[in-house]
């Protein structure tokens, strides 16, 4: 009979399990969201799911003034109003 702790798949966690975000990540979010970026341009740029970049920013509010953030609803109002 196999031992029931070698079965199924292998973890990618190192020994001991999951530690928390790595700490240069966690700022590059930070730092992206307090710049105006959206949750999934975080994400994006910062290589982590969105779910991850959620728990992460949720705290902070966008700033929807920003210089990036007008020129994203610019861009965005230009493709609407061509499509």
């Amino acid at each position: 009979m196999t031992d029931p702790s070698t079965t199924g798949p292998p973890t990618a966690q190192p020994a001991g399990g999951y530690r928390g975000p790595l700490p240069e990540l966690y700022e590059r979010a930070l730092s992206l969201r307090r710049d105006g970026c959206t949750v999934p341009e975080i994400a994006r740029r910062v290589g982590v799911a969105r779910s991850t970049a959620y728990q992460w920013v949720c705290h902070l509010p966008i700033d929807s003034d920003s210089d990036e953030a007008r020129a994203r609803r610019r861009a965005h109002s230009k493709v609407m109003t061509d499509a």
